[in-house]
This record gives C-alpha cells, structure tokens and sequence, in this order.
C-alpha cells in the first residue's frame, strides 16, 4: 500500500473528507503508525487516524473505515497546553490585572515517531537528494517498506528509498545511509522499473 502524502481521504460511505496532512512513522519499529488526516477548509483541523481505521488506497484516495461522526471522535494531532500561572498570583502584571498565559502547542507523538508532511527533505551522506512525496507499507502489518523521493531534486524520475536505508530521521528531515550517486546508481533503475510497473 502507498499512502500519498497529500491524497484525498473518503469516509467508507465514499464521502470526501480531507487529505492526508502528515504520516506518522516508528523508526525504532520500522512502521507506519498513523496518519493525519487534515479535515476541513475554512475551520481545519489535524485528526489522528491510526492505521487501523485505514479500509484501503483506491485510485490515489486513502479510504477510511470510519464515517465522517466517527472521525470526529478521534483526537487531533496537535493540542494546546496552557501553562496556568501559579496559584499564588493574585494580581496580573497589566493594569487591569490580568496575566498573560502562555500557551505551548504539543504533537501526539511517541519517543520514537516522525511526522513526515509534504516536502520533508531527504539527505544522504552528502547532501540533499529530494523530498518525500510517499510512504509505502506492508498493508497486514504496518511496517514501512520504503519511503519515495519525487522527482524534482538531483533525479529526473522518483525514486524509491527502502527503510533499511534510513538512518534517522528528525525535524529537518530524513537521513539515508548512502551518498547522492550511491543512491541514483543503486536505486534509480529499480525505482524506475516499479514506477513504469505501477502506470
């Protein structure tokens, strides 16, 4: 299953919903936990769909088990916590004595997860190679098969990076164990065979 980041998501009644915002990915497990399903336009708001409420991808549309009531009972991705000053305050700073609360925002995610949004940038040992523009996984288990690279960094075509190749992986990106010409060398003919497959 190849879960693009950006795809149309559809409740299981084929109701068109939002589109995959993010992909949740364990690296420690070597799997794809979740998605983040951006739902809505002008009111938007980032729901945590994990894996098993994913029914199947069809025609590029991630189609979900759940309808739109159920959706909305998932949490959101993100959340706010308001850090309260502490109770001995009893006048604010300002003149009319209230205080300024500050306000932090927090992901949902595990010590080992990454969000991987659109355009997240992949490296190798020597530089930038692209940004992923999918995640590709085992549809019984979850676990992540590869990651691909879209086509407008240094290759002319996508290409397809096994998760064995991954390193690590933090807030400014990927990184692959190979160098850029280790990685059009090894992976390009091979991604560009599965590429011509899947038209």
């Amino acid at each position: 299953m190849q879960i693009e980041i950006g795809a149309s998501v559809r409740t299981r009644d084929g109701r068109h919903i939002g589109e995959v915002h993010r992909v949740l990915v364990d690296l420690q497990d070597s799997a794809v936990t979740c998605i983040v399903v951006l739902k809505g336009r002008l009111l938007s708001r980032d729901v945590l769909v994990p894996l098993d409420f994913i029914d199947r991808v069809e025609d590029d549309d991630v189609v979900l088990t759940l309808n739109e009531g159920e959706l909305d009972q998932l949490p959101e991705f993100a959340f706010n916590e308001i850090l309260a000053p502490p109770p001995t305050w009893t006048a604010g700073p300002y003149p009319d004595g209230t205080f300024y609360v500050p306000v932090r925002q927090r992901k949902r995610l595990g010590q080992h997860h990454v969000d991987l949004t659109p355009g997240t940038r992949v490296h190798a040992s020597d530089g930038e190679v692209g940004r992923v523009h999918q995640v590709e996984l085992d549809p019984q288990t979850g676990e992540l098969d590869a990651f691909w690279i879209r086509a407008d960094g240094i290759f002319g075509h996508d290409v397809r990076v096994p998760a064995e190749w991954v390193e690590r992986a933090d807030e400014s990106g990927v990184y692959v164990k190979a160098s850029r010409l280790d990685s059009e060398t090894r992976l390009g003919p091979q991604s560009r065979g599965l590429a011509s497959r899947a038209r």
